[in-house]
């Protein structure tokens, strides 16, 4: 059986680190070290966490060797990106230029247009999550539009409330016959939505033109 005595201090630090984390992992192996250091059992130890007790031994040794840094787990390497690096310029200026100037009939780029248009241009087969990974990697990011609400004047406000209300007050009096209509005029303009920028440059989103409005009435007798 492999014996361990830590220091006091090493205990405090691992039930620390024990307390902090919510990796399953990291918890199960800390438990393996601080229970082995209060004596029990390496059986006991692997029936208490649902391991295998070769796991034990193989944690116990580690700890030793290279201490807490040898219990944190550790992401394995993902697959190499596909899209060569050296395209990294250009791709930056199709998104500066937006899907027009590549010929699309796009308005916005989104990862999965930049990965379609890679294939097609280049022969690059990629996917959109790893086409999110280089444009993050080389300062390619989301922009969503952003509009600005025009507030309405309080002196006009407060003008127009009490003219109204001696309207009213002529109509209960019977002066005046009150009647009222209202009218609303909507440009019909497309919505903007999120398209992707390089840090730096304000992203352009061309739109089809479109000078349509629409027109609605209200009346109240």
């Amino acid at each position: 059986m492999i014996r361990i005595d830590i220091p006091a201090e090493e205990v405090a630090r691992l039930e620390s680190e024990f307390r902090a984390t919510s990796d399953r992992k990291f918890r199960d192996r800390l438990q393996i070290v601080l229970l082995a250091h209060k004596g029990r059992q390496h059986k006991d130890i692997a029936a208490d966490l649902c391991v295998n007790r070769k796991s034990v031994q193989r944690w116990l040794n580690a700890f030793l060797e290279r201490g807490l840094d040898a219990l944190r787990p550790r992401k394995a390497p993902g697959k190499p990106g596909n899209i060569p690096a050296d395209l990294a310029d250009e791709i930056k200026a199709w998104v500066i230029g937006g899907p027009v100037s590549q010929g699309l009939d796009r308005a916005n780029w989104t990862y999965e247009e930049i990965a379609g248009h890679l294939k097609k241009a280049k022969g690059v087969k990629t996917s959109r999550s790893a086409v999110h990974r280089f444009c993050k990697k080389i300062g390619i990011r989301p922009y969503r539009p952003t509009y600005r609400y025009l507030r309405g004047n309080p002196t006009k406000q407060e003008k127009a409330k009490a003219e109204l209300a001696d309207l009213k007050t002529k109509a209960a009096e019977g002066e005046l016959v009150l009647l009222s209509q209202d009218e609303a005029r909507v440009q019909m303009v497309p919505t903007l939505q999120t398209t992707l920028g390089v840090k730096g440059h304000r992203p352009v989103v061309g739109t089809r033109d479109n000078k349509d409005v629409l027109y609605v009435f209200g009346v109240l007798n």
